[in-house]
């Protein structure tokens, strides 16, 4: 079985989440209730965004705020996707930070919350607990877009919402660049 084609044939579903993840921050909801309790998924400074459509396949965002940025937007409305992205994670005390690629799902530069004991193997065991609540906040975050995704309302209801959110974006970024 060839995983990299395979990977890249399901890329699309990643892309999604992330694409959909961004709007739910950027409208307000990104927390989410979750069965072990409430936790919040936002972006960093790093956003990675890719389209096969158009001429330049991909535009690279670091520093500051790049979900924020005119070109963000601009890559949004001319149908490009988040294909990397780093995120911060944060449930009650604890903040964890990552890079999360959407077509594999893999995990970079992970940075868990601080470790409180000074014993090596103490401190592996609380890493590893730390990485598995990280984790499991994504994979049931990641459940809730299934739900949403798969949902009869999709066409009807969320994905409109998320084009009106992308047309409105592009709409502030011609407004913004009119008062030059």
């Amino acid at each position: 079985m060839n995983f990299a084609l395979l990977e890249q044939e399901k890329a699309f579903l990643g892309e999604e989440f992330l694409t959909w993840l961004w709007f739910r921050t950027e409208t307000g909801d990104g927390t989410f209730d979750l069965p072990a309790g409430p936790a919040g998924l936002f972006f960093d400074d790093y956003l990675a965004l890719r389209s096969f459509e158009t001429q330049a396949h991909e535009n690279i965002l670091k520093k500051g705020t790049p979900t924020a940025s005119a070109e963000a937007g601009i890559s949004l409305a001319t149908g490009k996707k988040v294909t990397r992205a780093k995120m911060i994670c944060a449930r009650e005390n604890r903040e964890w930070t990552f890079t999360l690629d959407a077509a594999s799902f893999r995990y970079a530069s992970v940075r868990c919350p601080a470790l409180e004991s000074d014993e090596p193997t103490d401190r592996f065991l609380e890493t590893a607990s730390h990485f598995e609540e990280l984790t499991e906040i994504v994979d049931s975050v990641f459940r809730i877009f299934l739900e949403e995704r798969l949902a009869s309302e999709w066409s009807s209801e969320h994905l409109p919402k998320i084009s009106r959110w992308i047309r409105e974006r592009r709409q502030r970024e011609i407004a913004w660049g009119d008062e030059d």
